[in-house]
């Protein structure tokens, strides 16, 4: 009825929790007299609280309340109403709602309500109505930005090009005598065990696998190899075991500078034997893909029987562009092979894919135009309402609540997003124009050339690979790029949802959800923090017992991580007990009880009495 609605049939209605409101309609003001028992007993006496009621459609101090009291007039709230609402007035009874029926209340005390109870009701009408306000704007929002980022992320053709590159570099291998000369073996990137074995699986299968014609992926100049390597150095090794080991040892780090073969002062250096970087540490040399096969081969050999790799060599990285004509999508392709210390060589296989355009139709800009002016519209609809609660004085209190800063962060995550998204628009176009701008491969390379022309065979060659070289480094600056926007993005679609949650306050059913996620988060952020220490210290009790002999767990990183697999339960129980059967068996079971069975349910004990207990209190 505050709200100009028809006044509401005889019945028992309920006001708020606090308020402690239910009303029922006894009576009218125009002649008559309204009950006004009051908690206490008394009939209106002095010091009584003022009791308010409708007189006319207006608020008004009910017959027998307190002298001088005088109802603030609020221009919301205070409308006539309709002519057949008129003459009944409110009383209030401290009491349970029990079904809706006339009278049908537990206890028939009439109560005063208050000034403050009054203007709380009032408040917190006026907020659910506001609150449901929001929806639109933020519905609008949120589905304008589910399409931008949709259309603009184009996520199926990335990964069906990139996915492509790989398969393709996954699956090339070469034939190797195996041990003794009398049978082969196929070797692949994955079976790689020795840092002898990288070039000729260079030479014998990426090589051809490159070199294979594709009417859709086209490879883009020439593919780069380098190295990192540390100076050779005496062991570390007590005096009574030099005479087990007396070569020396390669640490990464120091100064290399230059290595290799020695050549007469008259012959052009060999490049691959000398540092390109100031640390003196790092090498590199090129496949030219689109020579003959006969020159690649001779080349990539030649490197390998001088000794480019050897137990120096620390790691080898090798990285190649493709470009999808057909879906103007970029692959950059990354092969690392890390050679530890210990003996062991990883490898390892990256393929980063990157859109050329963003705007594969011209009406995707219609799309931005949209999302931006509903952007537009919840920046208005911000500075709107802060301009409006510093008029009235309540700045102090507008800043302390929490949708305030929510759509702060909106609006200053989505200003940032829309800058680093244009930026990156704008450098991709820029990239597109250096990749056209390339050119043709020099004819000859510096082996097929003759003497006379070595030099400038050797320039030009220079030249066309620095240009390759700055399009696979900027190829890793828009993936880290890329990254930042997409997990900004990410960030901005959560903030989002919190939004959802402001106007679900206004609709009951919904309101006693999102009360009960506000009211458990205190529980749920102490629960993580137990469950966190608890995870940490079963994470660092695998790593000691199978650190050892299982790979996951060798570090304490991996450890967490394997042990987020085991509480999921996805792993392979017969691992842990072949190490140690006994306390395998001991830490599963201790961890299985505490976390998955006590904690969890605990957890779920806890959401669900905090639900019930949110619901009896909204009704």
């Amino acid at each position: 009825p505050l709200q100009g609605g028809p006044l509401p049939t005889p019945g028992v209605w309920r006001l708020s929790s606090k308020a402690a409101g239910l009303c029922r309609w006894s009576g009218g003001l125009g002649g008559g007299a309204m009950d006004e028992h009051r908690r206490d007993g008394s009939d209106g006496q002095e010091g009584a609280p003022p009791v308010m009621g409708f007189d006319d459609g207006h608020l008004v101090d009910l017959p027998g309340a307190t002298q001088g009291f005088s109802a603030p007039r609020d221009e919301a709230f205070d409308e006539p109403f309709q002519e057949e609402t008129r003459g009944p007035a409110v009383g209030w009874y401290d009491s349970e709602f029990t079904g809706g029926r006339p009278g049908d209340v537990a206890d028939s005390r009439e109560l005063g309500v208050t000034l403050a109870q009054l203007q709380e009701y009032l408040a917190i009408s006026t907020s659910l109505k506001r609150s449901c306000g929001t929806l639109p704007l933020t519905l609008a929002l949120w589905i304008t930005y589910l399409m931008m980022v949709f259309y603009h992320g184009g996520a199926q053709i990335s990964f069906e090009s990139s996915h492509f590159v790989r398969r393709a570099i996954e699956g090339c291998f070469t034939t190797q005598p195996g041990a003794g000369g009398g049978w082969e073996r196929e070797v692949r990137l994955t079976d790689i065990t020795d840092h002898r074995e990288i070039m000729p699986w260079i030479d014998g299968a990426l090589v051809p696998m490159l070199q294979t014609p594709d009417n859709q992926q086209v490879l883009l100049g020439h593919v780069r190899v380098r190295q990192h390597r540390g100076e050779n150095s005496t062991c570390g090794l007590a005096t009574s075991l030099q005479s087990f080991y007396q070569s020396g040892c390669y640490p990464a780090g120091g100064f290399v500078g230059s290595y290799g073969p020695h050549r007469p002062a008259y012959e052009l250096p060999e490049p691959s034997f000398i540092s390109v970087s100031r640390s003196g540490t790092v090498f590199e040399f090129w496949i030219e893909v689109n020579r003959s096969r006969a020159v690649v081969s001779e080349r990539v050999r030649s490197l390998e029987k001088e000794g480019w790799i050897d137990l120096s060599t620390q790691d080898v990285t090798i990285e190649g562009l493709y470009l999808n004509v057909e879906e103007h999508v970029y692959s950059h392709f990354s092969i690392a092979f890390k050679m530890h210390r210990e003996g062991l060589l990883e490898s390892s296989l990256t393929v980063y894919p990157l859109r050329g355009e963003i705007f594969s139709h011209w009406a995707q800009i219609f799309l931005d135009v949209f999302w931006m002016g509903v952007f537009v519209m919840l920046m208005y609809s911000a500075v709107t309402e802060t301009l409006l609660e510093m008029e009235r004085g309540l700045i102090k209190l507008h800043l302390q609540e929490p949708y305030f800063w929510l759509d702060l962060s909106l609006l200053v995550l989505g200003g940032a997003i829309v800058g680093n998204f244009y930026n990156f628009v704008y450098w991709l176009y820029k990239y597109t124009d250096e990749v056209y701008s390339l050119g043709v491969m020099p004819p000859l390379s510096v082996a097929e050339a003759p003497d006379a022309q070595k030099v400038q065979a050797e320039i030009d060659n220079r030249v066309y690979q620095d240009q390759i070289a700055k399009m696979i480094d900027w190829v890793e600056w828009f993936v880290n790029q890329n990254g930042w926007v997409r997990f900004c993005s990410v960030l901005y679609s959560g903030l989002m949802v919190l939004r959802f949650f402001r106007g679900f306050t206004g609709q009951p059913r919904l309101a006693v959800l999102v009360q009960t996620f506000l009211q458990s988060a205190g529980f749920v952020i102490h629960f993580i923090i137990l469950l966190c220490f608890i995870f940490i210290n079963f994470a660092m009790a695998g790593y000691i017992l199978f650190g050892e002999q299982l790979q996951g767990w060798t570090t304490p990183i991996g450890a967490i991580g394997q042990m987020l697999l085991v509480f999921f339960l996805r792993f392979d129980y017969k691992e842990f007990h072949n190490i140690a059967p006994l306390a395998s068996s001991i830490w599963f079971s201790t961890f299985f009880v505490l976390v998955v069975v006590l904690m969890q349910r605990l957890m779920s004990a806890a959401i669900v009495d905090t639900y019930l207990s949110v619901k009896a209190s909204l009704g």
